[in-house]
């Protein structure tokens, strides 16, 4: 739409009546960011599909909550995280037994490695999936 995602959300939220979405699936393409999915969700779009995980993850960012600094994107590259030998997000790492910390990541993609970049989007489209379950389990509580 090019206006901005406030603009989207209100196109979506006034076609969402007129498309009939709780009796058949709405897919939103091209918007499926950590932020915007759940606004969409509670419209009625029920998949979304978007670049976005693996955009992120080929310039070297993380999507993560949980961290000690409250951070919910890593930026890998910054020598701040050479010596982080903690994972991402350790509840995405438990969930996926995948414990791979940070400084590793770094080195990754300081060495210019292509194993970083499929690591990261594995990170980035698993922790989507996890928002996702979650929104899921709150449409079926009804607190959505």
């Amino acid at each position: 739409l090019g206006d901005g995602l406030d603009s989207c959300e209100t196109i979506v939220r006034a076609m969402a009546p007129k498309l009939g979405c709780s009796a058949r699936p709405v897919h939103l393409l091209g918007i499926a960011d950590a932020h915007s999915i759940p606004r969409f969700v509670q419209h009625g779009v029920d998949s979304f599909d978007s670049c976005y995980a693996t955009r992120l993850a080929r310039h070297g960012t993380l999507l993560c909550r949980g961290r000690p600094d409250g951070l919910s994107r890593i930026k890998v590259k910054q020598t701040k995280h050479k010596s982080d030998y903690e994972p991402p997000d350790w509840d995405l790492a438990e969930r996926t037994g995948d414990h791979r910390s940070l400084a590793y990541l770094h080195h990754l993609v300081r060495a210019n490695e292509p194993t970083a970049v499929t690591l990261m989007t594995r990170h980035n489209v698993l922790f989507l999936q996890r928002q996702i379950g979650e929104l899921r389990a709150a449409i079926l509580n009804d607190e959505i």
